[in-house]
């Protein structure tokens, strides 16, 4: 057995209690896996007695009892590696959605007993830290073994409606097949509007959860279109599904057959190009939500199958469906930015190609589009416009991103402007002496230089204020 932090922890805890590591570390560490934290049970113990045993071993500032009140301390171990050690306890359904589950702590309770209160099998099991003997109540380990995903009891199970979305992240995670009794009685709970007793906030972690930790989220979201969870929650998202697109630019069929293979070459590449956490989130979220705006914008024009405007009514939707879950303003202001530019590199690109725009115009647009991206750092953006071009089941190189790199490279070009208002200040003191300038002048001046840098009448700062002095020293 690998050597472990959170086992060696808990058999710091095991010899002065009756102490097992439960749960999700079990079901990981059978996987193989290494766990940065686990859940530890505890028998014949008082809340109070836990306390003093925790800080006695760890320490006083390692322990946090905020969750004390339901039987529950924590346990910072360092930065990576934390534990929650709890009573034995029983789950009562009082009230609706997540928060009206009344934990009690039965420090007699048997081990079995503890075990009932999991959601699926593959949860349900404990190791003894001492020995790493397993035990597996309800064949947990069978279904590990199997990749089937069943519920431990089916009539504690729907007491708790956050179940139905911990379902479809961990067959999403884990290439699950979800035991048919188990599918329907996770659509009974959906078509019964369990899912309305959720916060959002829950919702919105479970849904993060799926797309951070899956290879393919794809797998996930199709089983919430199965489960009728699409249909509930995200019903904008539904509607990309037989919403048809070009058979010669989209083999792969409708928008949400596209989204899917999006969102899963997104996780691909984001896992390579080591990325944080909150980066990956943008570049997933966008990935699921860059062809939002079809299903309004899709029409058929001379035979064809055509969706003009969807970035841009696809930005709109995206901003009220990640407000509607909470997500914080940066994630709604860079997600919906990057969708509304998405399909800016290739049409670039094109339009150079075509001779519609000639090379320095090309420049300027790649400046102006980096002005419009603001805050959205170029290696995220691109990975979602990459991703998109791959869902189409292209191999080819993605020679849009790569001439789009080039040119910054080459110019030196960033979401920067040229010139600021100071420059405008300077030069109008040198060529109009003795005149006041008015203040809305300034960002009149600024706004010409800009865009006649889109233009490419203007490539770099030296052009800029040559362009500056032209405009001021015309002024009467």
């Amino acid at each position: 057995m690998k050597k472990n932090p959170l086992r060696s922890a808990a058999q710091k805890i095991s010899r002065t209690t009756m102490a097992f590591l439960v749960g999700g570390f079990v079901r990981d560490f059978l996987l193989g896996e290494n766990p940065k934290d686990a859940d530890i049970e505890v028998y014949d113990i008082s809340i109070d007695e836990l306390e003093k045993i925790l800080k006695n071993i760890f320490g006083q500032k390692k322990v946090k009892t905020i969750g004390k009140f339901f039987s529950v301390l924590h346990v910072a171990l360092d930065k990576d590696y934390s534990l929650d050690v709890s009573l034995a306890r029983r789950d009562t359904k009082q009230g609706p959605g997540h928060r009206g589950i009344l934990v009690q702590a039965d420090p007699k309770l048997s081990m079995i007993e503890a075990a009932r209160r999991r959601d699926f099998t593959i949860n349900a099991m404990s190791m003894d830290p001492m020995t790493g003997e397993v035990f597996d109540f309800f064949g947990g380990r069978e279904d590990l073994k199997n990749k089937i995903l069943r519920v431990v009891d089916a009539k504690t199970f729907i007491e708790d409606p956050l179940r139905a979305m911990r379902a479809v992240q961990f067959v999403s995670r884990l290439g699950l097949a979800i035991e048919p009794k188990t599918f329907k009685l996770i659509k009974k709970m959906v078509r019964g509007g369990a899912l309305e007793e959720l916060s959002v906030e829950r919702i919105r972690d479970e849904f993060n959860k799926l797309l951070l930790k899956s290879e393919k989220p794809s797998i996930g979201l199709e089983l919430m279109k199965e489960l009728g969870i699409l249909k509930k929650l995200f019903p904008e998202f539904l509607k990309l599904s037989g919403c048809q697109q070009e058979p010669a630019w989209h083999p792969e069929g409708d928008v949400w057959a596209h989204t899917k293979i999006v969102v899963d070459v997104a996780a691909e590449l984001s896992r390579k190009r080591k990325f944080s956490e909150e980066e990956r989130l943008i570049i997933l979220l966008s990935a699921f939500c860059h062809d939002l705006g079809k299903a309004q914008t899709t029409k058929k024009i001379k035979g064809r199958i055509r969706s003009s405007g969807h970035a841009e009514i696809g930005g709109k939707l995206t901003k009220f469906f990640l407000r509607r879950f909470k997500y914080s303003g940066d994630i709604v202001k860079k997600v919906s930015t990057i969708v509304l530019e998405h399909r800016s590199p290739p049409r670039l690109l094109k339009k150079l190609t075509i001779k519609e725009i000639d090379e320095r115009r090309y420049i300027g647009e790649v400046a102006d589009l980096l002005r419009r991206l603001g805050e959205v750092r170029l290696p995220i953006f691109l990975t979602v416009c990459e991703a998109d071009f791959r869902g189409k089941k292209q191999t080819d190189v993605f020679a849009a991103g790569q001439r789009l790199e080039k040119t910054i490279r080459d110019h030196r070009l960033s979401s920067r402007p040229l010139l600021l208002g100071r420059d405008v200040l300077q030069i109008w003191s040198q060529l109009q002496k003795g005149h006041p300038l008015d203040g809305r002048r300034i960002g009149e001046h600024l706004k010409k230089v800009n865009e006649n840098q889109r233009l490419g009448e203007i490539l770099n700062k030296r052009e800029a204020l040559v362009f500056l002095k032209e405009i001021i020293g015309r002024v009467k």
